[in-house]
């Protein structure tokens, strides 16, 4: 399947390469062309020191592939949720599956993020929010991690399960989106407390 990971930051980055060992053809989109530049050139991100990336993971500054992807997933910092996904909604074909994995709830609008998805693509694109107690480094490191997939066509939350789920990357579904994302935006309030 192709795909076209949005984000660069440790979360987008350890997804990325969970697809790529999943034998997916993964591109992972940077809002700096420099940085994809660079992470091209080093198979690393300074997020996840030590964590070589996949040789097949290509990288780019660009959103014109997203016309040919498959699946599109979301994983910018839940300020930039709303001005990517603006950005991103002329490229994409109307019915592709868009996952939210961004954590975090708009701070005027009091969305969640794959609301956020839905008000600014509205080209009859499934959102699917994947999230849970997890850390980039320790996805990136290949450590033992569950998450929950959501959405209320729990066919949709099936499918991508099936793309991610590893040996060490366990996913759940659920039809529970709002309970998967304030639990996702919620989690490191309740760690730190």
């Amino acid at each position: 399947m192709k795909i076209t990971v949005l984000g660069t930051g440790g979360w987008g980055t350890a997804l990325s390469q969970v697809l790529c060992d999943n034998g997916h053809t993964v591109t992972l989109w940077s809002h700096n062309p420099e940085k994809a530049e660079q992470m091209s050139k080093t198979r690393e991100n300074p997020l996840l020191p030590g964590v070589k990336l996949p040789e097949s993971l290509i990288f780019t500054g660009s959103m014109e592939q997203l016309g040919q992807q498959d699946l599109v997933v979301f994983a910018t910092p839940s300020y930039a949720v709303r001005t990517t996904a603006a950005k991103a909604a002329p490229y994409l074909r109307p019915g592709t599956p868009l996952v939210s994995v961004s954590k975090g709830v708009e701070r005027d609008t009091h969305n969640l993020m794959s609301q956020i998805i839905e008000e600014e693509v509205r080209k009859d694109c499934k959102v699917i929010a994947l999230s849970g107690p997890s850390h980039a480094e320790e996805v990136g490191r290949k450590l033992p991690t569950t998450v929950a997939t959501a959405s209320r066509d729990l066919k949709a939350a099936e499918a991508i399960q099936d793309l991610f789920m590893t040996e060490r990357f366990r996913v759940y579904t659920t039809d529970d989106v709002v309970g998967v994302e304030l639990g996702g935006a919620l989690k490191n309030i309740i760690a730190l407390g």
